[in-house]
């Protein structure tokens, strides 16, 4: 399922500003991963289905489908996060961001996958013909997980992404249809479901996701609708709604969130969802599939509130489910993406080899298991390894080569003696881009930066995003005063989460609207204390980890300014917003 490639560390913010490791999804997306390789491991060998043994494991390994609902919902948990979490409500890097991580992150593997199963099909043919043996039998076995017998029409299907619309192709590369599905459900929910959602709220976009995806499944039939379920889009939207539930500010979402029992709703579905299932396939054997996937959908995002509950409340997760957080499961997830789309030709293989022992049917199922499972997971970490990894984008490694490279632009830009920092010099660049991605980071609605002028007695605004008129009027901040002039005296971080509360020297803060603050000391040579802080427009609890994430930010401009002996603030500013320049007083820090 696609829903792998989000990162391999699941990072999200936690309030307003704070990030958030959900490493518990990581670990579902690795042992959903996992079980469907077990299920597609398992022979459906009647001859098996009596021994005292196997029925055990036939019964636990026939819910493979909710595997694939748990994924959907995941991914529209985890795509939902980060636009609930902005200031702006959309996508970072508008459509066309979105979808160009989509595509980096998701197609390369694909394709590597595809390009995979094509070779072993050809490769599988040419040995049958070569050998002379009669395989067709065989070959044709477990088709619905792979086959070697494809034509150049299955090809396109699969390139296209569009193989859960093909009744009848031949699986180049079975359990992929997911992919294709979910690929779909990405341009309806960045072009329906998203603006939808900021027009006219939680509730409807989750009523429309449901009838829509419905009424297409009744118009399509029964046998195009079985590959192609659209009522997936419904479980899409649960996962939205359950990401917005966690991080929303809005009062009624606040008290549902606050409210309803998770954990006893997360069991009660999923008690529906077996139950539902099991009557499908014994008494109620026309019962709508659907009716169980939205069953185990309900049962999912529920169990998502309830975890992510405990983690933005700094709580332990329950000791049963903190093996969700283990390092091995965990590990498990980063490559899960890579697992799913590559198991099914090593599963197929390891098949076609032990059908050539002539063995037992009880010791070919065991020798199955025991060679294919670890042989997929080896063969999906190589893969990641090649295929996966060098797609997954990660800020920290840009980061890092930025601050390379501004280290080695900071050397070069002595001249008599002092820094220059201006737009010419690239400082202020580096700054821009810094402060824009804080901003996005800690999803806050102002970042600014404020250093001493040159009676080493007042602040005042260097760079900012959202306070841009702090820099118009020239606003000073006597030591001493206000938010910024008492952190810069105590050289102590200050969070406060209601501005009304407390003495402020700029008028700017309570005009623009600001209910929440916390900010940090940054010290410079000589001496010198500047202030770093963020803020949001509606009230939210920073806390320390806030805290902690602001003094990396700060450690990183002290970086920046390390070398030099004297630091020049008598350069142009730049407004980053309004593109003006303007100056600030000499001194020297």
């Amino acid at each position: 399922m696609n829903q792998f490639r989000e990162s391999s560390t699941t990072d999200y913010e936690k309030s307003s500003s704070q990030r958030l490791r959900l490493a518990y999804l990581d670990g579902i997306r690795g042992l959903a991963a996992l079980y469907v390789v077990l299920v597609h491991s398992w022979d459906f060998n009647p001859s098996l289905q009596p021994a005292l043994f196997w029925l055990p494991v036939a019964k636990f390994l026939r819910y493979g489908i909710f595997a694939v609902v748990i994924f959907i919902v995941l991914s529209g948990y985890c795509l939902m996060l980060p636009i609930v979490r902005s200031h702006k409500g959309y996508f970072s890097g508008g459509l066309l961001g979105f979808f160009k991580r989509r595509i980096r992150r998701i197609l390369p593997p694909y394709f590597a996958a595809l390009l995979l199963c094509v070779l072993i099909g050809i490769f599988t043919l040419w040995l049958e013909q070569t050998t002379a043996l009669d395989w067709n039998e065989r070959l044709n076995a477990l088709n619905g997980l792979f086959s070697p017998h494809f034509s150049f029409h299955d090809v396109l299907f699969y390139v296209l992404l569009i193989q859960n619309f093909g009744l009848h192709i031949n699986k180049i590369n079975g359990p992929t249809w997911t992919v294709a599905v979910e690929w779909q459900i990405y341009f309806v929910f960045a072009i329906l479901l998203i603006p939808i959602w900021r027009r006219l709220g939680l509730w409807y976009t989750v009523a429309i996701a449901f009838l829509l995806g419905l009424t297409v499944n009744y118009l399509m039939g029964d046998e195009l609708s079985f590959n192609v379920c659209p009522w997936f889009l419904g479980l899409f939207a649960l996962g939205m709604a359950a990401a917005e539930i966690n991080f929303s500010q809005k009062p009624s979402l606040m008290q549902i969130n606050n409210s309803l029992p998770w954990g006893m709703l997360a069991a009660i579905f999923a008690s529906l969802a077996l139950l539902t299932e099991w009557l499908r396939f014994g008494l109620m054997r026309g019962l709508a599939q659907w009716i169980v996937h939205y069953c185990v959908a309900l049962a999912t995002a529920c169990f998502l509130i309830y975890c992510t509950n405990f983690l933005i409340k700094d709580k332990a997760l329950p000791p049963v489910l903190r093996q969700l957080e283990s390092r091995w499961v965990v590990s498990l997830g980063v490559f899960s993406y890579s697992l799913y789309i590559t198991h099914a030709p090593v599963v197929w293989l390891v098949y076609q080899f032990l059908q050539s022992q002539n063995l037992s049917p009880t010791m070919m199922a065991t020798k199955w298991f025991l060679i294919a499972v670890p042989l997929s997971l080896l063969v999906a970490y190589l893969f990641h390894r090649a295929f996966e990894r060098p797609f997954m984008s990660h800020f920290s490694s840009n980061l890092k080569s930025r601050r390379e490279e501004n280290a080695s632009l900071a050397k070069s830009l002595y001249r008599d003696g002092n820094v220059l920092i201006g737009v010419e010099a690239g400082l202020d660049a580096f700054l821009k881009n810094l402060l824009e991605w804080l901003r996005e980071y800690m999803s806050v609605d102002t970042v600014t930066l404020l250093l001493p002028v040159k009676d080493q007695q007042n602040l005042a605004v260097y760079a900012t995003f959202g306070l841009e008129e702090e820099i118009v009027q020239q606003i000073r901040i006597p030591i001493g005063q206000g938010f910024a002039g008492r952190i810069a005296a105590s050289n102590e971080p200050m969070i406060v989460h209601n501005l009304q509360e407390v003495d402020i020297v700029s008028p700017i803060l309570r005009h623009k609207g600001l209910q929440s603050l916390v900010g940090i000391p940054l010290s410079f040579k000589q001496s010198g204390i500047g202030v770093l802080h963020i803020g949001t427009f509606q009230s939210h609890k920073f806390t320390e980890r806030d805290v902690q994430q602001l003094q990396l930010i700060a450690n990183l401009i002290g970086f920046m300014t390390a070398d030099a002996r004297v630091f020049n603030f008598n350069a142009r500013l730049f407004n980053f917003k309004w593109g003006q320049y303007k100056y600030l007083e000499p001194s020297t820090c």
